[in-house]
């Protein structure tokens, strides 16, 4: 169980430094192992976002998206 004094803190922090500490525990938790398959969808995706940077958001945009939509 989380502390209340522990959710008081995650609490305060913005969308960001939130989702920071989501990737840092999904990191503590599992190894990081990409498949062939997953490594391929990646070389893909980046290719077509190199090719229409449209398609994409930049960090900033979609922290601003979700700082919109959950405060």
């Amino acid at each position: 169980m989380v502390s209340p004094a522990l959710q008081e803190s995650l609490a305060s922090l913005t969308t960001t430094e939130r989702v920071d500490i989501i990737d840092f525990l999904q990191r503590s938790l599992v190894p990081a192992e990409v498949t062939d398959a997953e490594r391929e969808t990646i070389r893909r995706r980046d290719a077509e976002l190199a090719a229409d940077p449209s398609i994409g958001l930049t960090w900033e945009e979609l922290d601003a998206r979700l700082q919109s939509q959950w405060g």
